[in-house]
């Protein structure tokens, strides 16, 4: 008779739900954690000292979702957000997105109302998120302009009313803007041969400033520039029209200066 050979197969190992994690990986994560944790504290700390410090001055600050010129958030993110905010700091929770320093009507300013100092800007780059800035009245030149460059998202700056004055502002080239505003300013031509090479800007308010039909011609190469604001300065009828017809797809708002 033959006789059977039986065969025992090894035990299985038992299956491994969760996968391994080493020791190393752990500190590493631990690491990364605690690193963001320190960058989140150290944001919200200057954030805070800025808004503090821009309120002092006169100036107001508007976080995501509740710029002037926004629409409110309805979706369910930012209101989930804005209930953390009730309970938490809301510097932690949103980035300041606006800066609007206080708009002085004319007879404020006829009862010798003053500028807003130009230390205002020296709160700014503790706001890497703001998009927009409304400088309007402030006693800021074109030397002070620096500390703007490391706002690498402003898209809608606005120093209208300021004390900008004749002569190049090479500050703001780095700066990917969309909207520039220099009404009522001292701004010249040279001042716009620094802005001929911001690709980026749509809209250009030129009212009431130093500029010449010469100036303008810095301008015509900008591809994405919709609209250019240039009333009362001293572009003539001629050169306007001359403007059109170079940038017929242009929207140009000009009205002749009336000299005393």
């Amino acid at each position: 008779t033959g006789t059977a050979t039986v065969r025992h197969s090894a035990p299985r190992r038992p299956t491994r739900l969760l996968p391994r994690f080493s020791l190393r990986l752990l500190l590493i994560a631990v690491t990364l954690v605690t690193v963001w944790a320190a960058w989140l504290a150290a944001t919200t700390k200057r954030q805070q000292a800025a808004r503090k410090g821009l309120t002092a001055l006169g100036a107001s600050t508007y976080l995501a979702g509740n710029e002037p010129t926004s629409v409110p958030s309805e979706t369910l993110a930012f209101r989930l957000r804005q209930q953390l905010a009730d309970h938490l700091d809301e510097n932690l929770v949103f980035s300041v997105m606006a800066v609007q320093t206080h708009y002085l009507e004319e007879p404020s300013l006829k009862a010798g109302a003053t500028y807003t100092p130009r230390e205002v800007l020296a709160f700014l780059p503790d706001l890497p998120r703001l998009k927009s800035a409304s400088l309007t009245h402030t006693e800021i030149r074109n030397e002070d302009l620096d500390v703007l460059q490391s706002l690498r998202g402003l898209k809608r700056l606005d120093l209208g009313m300021t004390r900008i004055h004749e002569g190049p502002l090479d500050a703001l080239q780095g700066l990917q803007l969309t909207t520039l505003c220099l009404d009522r300013t001292r701004a010249d031509d040279e001042s716009l041969k620094s802005i001929a090479n911001m690709r980026s800007l749509e809209f250009i308010n030129l009212t009431r400033t130093k500029v010449t039909g010469q100036g303008l011609r810095s301008l015509e190469s900008l591809p994405n520039l919709k609209t250019l604001l240039i009333r009362r300065c001293l572009v003539t009828e001629q050169e306007y029209l001359d403007f059109k017809e170079r940038r017929p797809d242009v929207t140009v708002k000009w009205q002749l200066l009336k000299r005393p």
